[in-house]
């Protein structure tokens, strides 16, 4: 038995009252019947957990609160984390705390045992290639895992060597809003078997970044009868 979880995925914003919400959690429900062998979504927008929170209360064994937030190192760097397993107290902390950099950042996350990642590498280096080497080594020091697998560039290279070299668990997340993605990334957890030993393996580096096949649009699929029965029951 194995857990998988698409880690990094993102919606439009709409509130609970907004007119158009119940798209987000239709677009939501297709998702799981698509892609019968994810296990569970991480619904991660910028700086905001809103969304996120209500579908987690409608769908709590299929969405994990999470979010991503710019840290603010100085006037010429930022890095892009997405921090899993979010409820509003931690993400009124975070808010504050993005502002004072990585080392503050990440020293509330591990003190705590929250699981986050790196994403988005490149985003936020300085310019000169020097500087950008230097910027991003301090940054992947304060680190354990960096997302190596989107669902829209694929695999990168360059972040899998990284992984390698400074010994980070691997991430697969889609990293695109939830109803466009005509293919997800994941990660396998491939011994765990419950929400609290996928977040063991993780922090001991044991998971694996995968890709889904494409995903055709006459491919048939589960009912959404058969879902609800398997989600209820």
């Amino acid at each position: 038995m194995s857990i998988t979880l698409d880690l990094h995925n993102h919606t439009f914003k709409y509130t609970p009252d907004h007119p158009q919400y119940h798209k987000e959690l239709e677009n939501l429900y297709w998702q799981i019947v698509q892609y019968p062998y994810i296990d569970g979504f991480a619904i991660t927008n910028y700086h905001d957990i809103s969304l996120a929170m209500v579908l987690a209360q409608k769908l709590p064994t299929r969405v994990i609160v999470g979010c991503e937030y710019r840290v603010l190192e100085d006037e010429n760097s930022y890095v892009q984390v997405v921090v899993l397993g979010v409820n509003a107290r931690l993400h009124t902390l975070l808010l504050r705390a993005r502002l004072r950099g990585i080392k503050y950042f990440s020293t509330i996350l591990r003190e705590q045992q929250i699981p986050y990642f790196l994403a988005r590498l490149g985003d936020g280096l300085p310019g000169l290639e020097i500087d950008a080497v230097a910027t991003l080594d301090f940054f992947l020091s304060y680190f354990d895992a960096i997302q190596v697998i989107n669902s829209a560039v694929q695999e990168s290279k360059f972040a899998s060597r990284l992984a390698s070299y400074y010994n980070l668990a691997v991430i697969g997340g889609s990293d695109y809003l939830i109803c466009d993605s005509v293919r997800r990334a994941y990660t396998e957890a491939a011994s765990a078997t419950n929400i609290k030993e996928f977040w063991q393996a993780l922090f001991n580096k044991q998971v694996l970044a995968r890709l889904t096949p494409e995903f055709l649009p006459d491919t048939p699929a589960p009912s959404l009868w058969n879902l609800g029965k398997k989600q209820y029951k």
